[in-house]
């Protein structure tokens, strides 16, 4: 027979160019190739796949699939075609001839030649069905990438049921932490693992997906969000590191989102950011629930972004000045400048818009402009002989990533030739955490300016004592949650039961043993506190009898504009 006949041709014709699978092909051979078949004499046309592992295939071992089977029979002396496959495996087609049927020479080249042809064909449909898998599939874990989650998506829409399910986003804890400690092997399998007990966790109506890094996806139906949430709560992986066995227990912070009535996976995942984004520094940030209102919250805080740098132009900012009381001389001894926004369509209080500049890093912008409205004002008092008060001014960590943030500041001071003994920068403890080394070449820097620096919202993190001793900083604020006003604590007790009441009373007395402990450690160390939000003579007596240097709150004064500041400064009441 000659395979450039017309039968060959009809075969290799009738298959189409665009096969997806193996199984698609076997049915195109099927019925094609019998006349191909009657012409050589074959009895049956077998294929066996062997193919190893890989995140886009599960392992195929002595896969056979009958390509064609004569319904008079055949004789069992096939003979077998091996070849390697596009993954490392096997793919044996094997021939069998029909009875009184012997092959010679030329009829078994003809055949290892037919051999070849199916091999290529079945080559080619393997790779457009592991193109398509690869496309739907995360390459180092396995389960479904972004197209895969927006592939499944998509159908649940297409069927109406997307209201049926919720996407749960889940990010895995201090990763950074196990790459950097066990290196970006381990690290690998760690995402590999995960990613399996995800997907144990599944239905065969539900699908998980890593959207990248350490982030994973999972849209499974609402009645199982509290199951799935508990399950990740507590997963701990076993790694073989060298001849030990490590358990690791692995945490994450999750985002649920309720898929409503035409959502899709883009609107999924920004709706996610957003409720990410707008929980950064809120309690219980680790668990956290979209909500609608959350879109007319990033409506607003684009509005505000928007509208800063014309209000800084404007000089819509006012600086307003909150009195500090030394409680061994009950005399007024500095104060802090607070900003608010005097809009058209109303004041802005600092926590209806700080958050928003410092997101965008605008707030670098302000805080620089807080300090130069503060030296414009002390200029002025001196110039009237009038002796200022240190004026402390809030900095957010944001600035430190300007190394030249300390010769910023002193440009701002010099040029209206204010002794720097005038300032204080405060930051927050939590700048310390991000950026330790920045933080204490910043305050090294501008202390050789002569300019003081204190700590706000001292004992609100778990450094606290590191950044006390390892810093050479003037002042820390101790955070107001230390105080528990006693008329809102006795409120508590007399509405509470008997066990609420002692806890309460216990947490209070923590407190003051904590803030005790505070002050000795700051004065042995050559540091003085203050303690913000003092608002009763009970609190400002405690402090008094625990040590405190000095007080701010609305016990003493409201944050004051200048001129009203200035009468305290001339001693007016």
């Amino acid at each position: 027979m000659n395979l450039c006949s017309n039968e060959f041709l009809d075969f290799f014709m009738a298959i189409p160019d665009t096969v997806g699978s193996i199984e698609e092909l076997s049915g195109y051979i099927a019925k094609s190739v019998p006349p191909v078949c009657d012409a050589l004499g074959i009895g049956k046309i077998e294929l066996c796949l062997n193919n190893p592992e890989s995140p886009y295939e599960e392992r195929i071992k002595d896969n056979l699939t009958m390509l064609y089977c004569f319904a008079e029979g055949y004789v069992n002396t096939p003979l077998r075609n091996l070849y390697t496959t596009h993954s490392g495996g096997t793919a044996e087609i094997s021939f069998y001839p029909r009875e009184l049927i012997v092959w010679n020479q030329g009829d078994l080249e003809y055949l290892r030649f037919f051999a070849s042809i199916i091999n290529v064909l079945c080559g080619k449909a393997g790779l457009a069905k592991l193109a398509d898998i690869s496309s739907v599939t995360d390459a180092v874990t396995g389960i479904a990438n972004t197209e895969g989650l927006n592939a499944f998506i998509a159908d649940c829409c297409a069927r109406g049921v997307e209201t049926s399910y919720a996407a749960l986003y889940t990010n895995i804890k201090n990763f950074r932490y196990f790459n950097r400690q066990l290196g970006a092997k381990y690290g690998e399998i760690i995402l590999k693992k995960y990613a399996e007990r995800l997907r144990d966790f599944l239905r065969r109506d539900e699908v998980c997906g890593r959207l990248g890094d350490d982030t994973y996806l999972a849209v499974i139906k609402n009645e199982r969000i509290n199951k799935f949430l508990e399950y990740i709560s507590d997963i701990r992986l076993r790694l073989n590191i060298g001849d030990m066995v490590n358990t690791f227990n692995i945490q994450s912070k999750t985002c649920v989102y309720p898929i409503a009535k035409g959502d899709n996976a883009s609107t999924i995942l920004y709706n996610i950011s957003i409720a990410i984004n707008q929980s950064k520094g809120m309690p219980d940030s680790n668990h956290i629930c979209f909500k609608p209102h959350m879109l007319d919250t990033l409506k607003r805080e684009q509005e505000i972004a928007g509208s800063f740098s014309k209000a800084i132009a404007l000089k819509e900012f006012d600086v307003y000045y909150q009195p500090k009381l030394d409680l061994n001389t009950s005399s007024l001894c500095g104060c802090e400048a607070l900003v608010r926004w005097s809009r058209t369509d109303g004041m802005l209080a600092p926590p209806d818009f700080l958050h928003v500049l410092e997101k965008d890093g605008t707030i670098c912008a302000l805080d620089l402009y807080v300090l130069e409205e503060v030296c414009i004002k002390l200029r002025a008092w001196l110039d009237l002989g009038l002796t200022p008060v240190r004026i402390s001014t809030n900095f957010s960590k944001v600035h430190l990533h300007n190394r030249f943030l300390a010769e910023d500041i002193m440009g701002i001071i010099n040029k209206y030739a204010i002794p720097p003994e005038y300032i204080e920068i405060e930051l927050t403890e939590s700048s310390g955490y991000e950026d330790f080394a920045s933080l204490s070449d910043f305050i090294n820097r501008i202390k050789n300016y002569g300019v003081y620096t204190s700590i706000d919202n001292f004992g609100t993190g778990y450094s606290s004592l590191k950044l006390m001793s390892d810093l050479e900083i003037d002042v820390i604020k101790l955070d107001k949650s230390f105080l528990a006003a006693p008329s809102a604590l006795a409120d508590e007790q007399s509405n509470a039961s008997p066990a609420n009441g002692r806890a309460s009373l216990k947490r209070t007395q923590n407190n003051t043993v904590v803030i005790k402990a505070i002050i000795e450690m700051a004065h042995a160390l050559g540091i003085r506190v203050i303690c913000a939000g003092v608002e009763n003579d009970e609190q400002k007596n405690l402090l008094t009898q625990l040590g405190c240097d000095m007080i701010q709150g609305f016990l003493y004064d409201k944050p004051l504009p200048h001129s009203e500041f200035q009468k305290r400064l001339q001693g007016i009441s």
